[in-house]
């Protein structure tokens, strides 16, 4: 094993806390040599995943060596399995261990079933599998279909959109289903406040899909419906010298750091650091702060801003928390309230996949029509 290099820093995790980290500490200038680790070859974008059984966007990914080469840091394919904080070394599941300066924990989170029966869509691999649940209603002439989220979802928006596009995707095709949304929430996407619910909830209205907040699917809801679709529970993946809660998420700082070890180079970052809500948006923000931190410009905490855009069959909505004071509404030409308009609100990684659209290849997990 090699001593660490100065400015050797580890990001490990291909998904987007830690591609918008590696790509935010290339942007900043430095001495760091760079290293992702991560058993993909691809970064994925998985949150379009929810359009693509309707005939939507399909789910696009772009080759991690590509980005390295374009950018000048190092792709090593590798899974973590521990860390040693006081030692700054991770050990990987090849047997392999590697030094760091900084580290930064960016491997998600493990998608859970979370009901018996259910069809869980955790994105793209679950892509296949709603097609032909849809297109067995179509083959049956209608049915009852329950959207779930439960308590442990960590992000219920893809939920009402699954349930909004089915609403459109049931009407454009004259075929009768009788829709309901059930989460725990207590009201409609509530991280995002009052004015924001009363909208949703008008929209599902509107596309005759029935709303329970507050609730949880009783077993006769369950065995009533022709077809549940629910949203995976949330696990962390618990590591060898990482702390860790009763669901395997790690606690932070608010500077992401690891919480309570006086370890000011680890961070954990993205849906493996303990918090209520777990979106990509906000782990592109921790990822901002901590490569900004790293390379020594900035010492600002983490303070989330919660962005999301809502498809819904027609126009996309575009969702901000009440703080921004941003208007909330359909997408319009020009009226973008931020940029690119993105499904994931990201400073470096928005901008690289609006500009580099000769790297992106249409991912085939998904990429296949239904029987």
């Amino acid at each position: 094993m090699s001593a660490p290099q100065r400015g050797q820093v580890l990001v490990v995790g291909g998904g987007v806390a830690g591609l918008e980290t590696v790509l935010a500490l290339s942007a900043f200038a430095g001495p760091h040599a760079i290293t992702l680790v991560t058993p993909e070859s691809h970064f994925a974008y998985r949150p379009l995943a929810v359009a693509t059984p309707f005939g939507g966007a399909s789910v696009v990914r772009v080759e991690l060596a590509a980005i390295a080469a374009d950018r000048g840091f190092v792709v090593r394919s590798g899974r973590l399995a521990g860390v040693d904080l006081d030692g700054r070394t991770v050990a990987l599941s090849d047997g392999a261990t590697l030094a760091y300066d900084d580290l930064v924990v960016a491997v998600g989170a493990r998608r859970l079933a979370a009901l018996e029966g259910a069809l869980t869509f955790r994105g793209p691999e679950d892509v296949r599998r709603l097609r032909d649940a849809l297109a067995e209603r179509v083959h049956a002439g209608g049915g009852h279909v329950l959207f779930v989220a439960g308590a442990e979802a960590g992000w219920t928006l893809p939920l009402y959109e699954l349930a909004l596009m089915t609403a459109r995707w049931a009407s454009e095709r004259r075929l009768t289903l009788d829709l309901e949304l059930v989460t725990t929430e207590p009201a409609p996407l509530d991280a995002f406040g009052a004015a924001t619910g009363d909208q949703v909830r008008g929209l599902l209205a509107e596309r005759g899909i029935a709303l329970r907040c507050g609730a949880t699917p009783a077993a006769e809801d369950l065995a009533g419906a022709d077809l549940v679709v629910a949203l995976p529970r949330l696990r962390g993946v618990s590591l060898d010298g990482l702390p860790h809660d009763a669901a395997g998420f790690v606690p932070v700082d608010e500077a992401c750091r690891v919480r309570g070890h006086g370890h000011g180079h680890a961070y954990v970052i993205g849906d493996l650091a303990a918090g209520p809500v777990k979106q990509g948006g906000l782990a592109t923000q921790q990822a901002d702060t901590v490569a900004a931190r790293i390379a020594g410009l900035g010492t600002a905490d983490y303070t989330p801003r919660l962005r999301a855009m809502l498809f819904t069959g027609d126009r996309p909505l575009m969702l901000q928390e009440p703080a921004a004071r941003a208007p909330v509404g359909p997408v319009e030409d020009g009226l973008e309230p931020w940029w690119p308009p993105h499904k994931i609100v990201a400073e470096h990684l928005g901008i690289y996949l609006a500009t580099h659209g000769e790297l992106l290849q249409v991912d085939p997990v998904c990429d296949a029509p239904s029987r």
